[in-house]
């Protein structure tokens, strides 16, 4: 109270109210502040594009930072929500147990058909995540207008993780069916690598036309327009023999081509059998490594392109 009195006396004495003081003060001191950061504010005919302006907001934590507490946080839902994970593993526990007990100690004859479902599952399971990816990238958009992280952190963790469990659902799968079959424990390995590059192939394309499209329903119909056409052209229902010469050339597209020349390779290859397997569907010999390098060139060529997708295309207004 003294202060208060003493500061009014000043300023009777002055000659100058309360109010004067203020002035003067924002004058001499705030005023060339405000004028200084309202002139740096983007000009634009629409005002929507300043009104996430932050002049002073910038991401001040380390990449290694955030990687790091992005990755605890996705681990926490996973766990917090675990029948996201189950919903996965009861799938392939289920669509293994159906697919094994319809081709349950196989004869050679019905080992492509075999083939042919085995991969289309596998590859058709990465359709599991299109759903979460737009919910999560929702969440991404307005967390990283915030500046609380950069995309690449988040890109790297949400697909590793998102991998990460697939392949182990996969795994599961491979293994049940595999067993059910009976075509030889020697063979699995091969079969394991057929069935995680196949679905990496897939996943990656899938993952790409997600982060272009704007909407769930956007995504699914460009899904029916390019990966379901791979899907046709899978090597059993067309392949390069039966298909005609203009339109066999899609073959070399499709990752699930690939997926079933490796496959047939791997069993057939040094076998009488190949003239009525491999030879039959127009596949070729001793290019299981080649098939896999082309699978996996699609698939990391398809995640590349959906970052830079994610960070630049389908950002939110507010």
């Amino acid at each position: 109270s003294s202060s208060s009195s003493s500061s009014s006396a000043a300023a009777k004495k002055s000659g100058s109210t309360p109010s004067t003081v203020i002035v003067n003060y924002f004058e001499s001191n705030v005023k060339t502040k405000v004028i200084t950061e309202a002139k740096s504010i983007p000009k634009g005919v629409n005002v929507r594009s300043t009104i996430s302006y932050r002049p002073s907001s910038i991401v001040t934590a380390p990449f290694t930072k955030q990687m790091r507490e992005l990755l605890l946080r996705e681990l926490k839902l996973n766990f917090r929500d675990p029948q996201k994970i189950m919903a996965k593993a009861a799938n392939a526990v289920v669509m293994a147990l159906l697919v094994g007990a319809m081709y349950f100690h196989v004869d050679q004859e019905y080992v492509p058909p075999f083939a042919y479902i085995a991969l289309a599952i596998t590859s058709m399971s990465a359709m599991v995540s299109l759903p979460s990816f737009f919910a999560d990238r929702l969440m991404l958009n307005l967390e990283r207008t915030d500046r609380l992280y950069t995309t690449l952190p988040y890109y790297i963790v949400n697909s590793g993780v998102g991998l990460l469990v697939s392949i182990m659902a996969n795994a599961v799968f491979g293994t049940i069916v595999w067993g059910m079959v009976g075509i030889g424990w020697q063979y699995y390995f091969k079969f394991f690598l057929i069935t995680f590059i196949i679905f990496f192939a897939t996943d990656g394309l899938i993952v790409l036309i997600s982060a272009c499209c704007r909407t769930l329903e956007q995504a699914m119909a460009t899904f029916n327009m390019t990966i379901g056409i791979f899907l046709l052209f899978n090597g059993f229902s067309a392949n390069t023999k039966t298909t005609p010469p203009w339109l066999s050339w899609i073959c070399y597209m499709s990752p699930l081509y690939y997926s079933m020349e490796m496959f047939l390779d791997a069993l057939y290859e040094n076998s009488p059998l190949w003239v009525s397997t491999g030879q039959l569907f127009g596949m070729r010999k001793h290019v299981f490594w080649t098939d896999f390098f082309i699978c996996l060139s699609i698939g990391c060529a398809g995640r590349f392109l959906a970052f830079f997708a994610m960070k630049h295309l389908n950002k939110i207004e507010r």
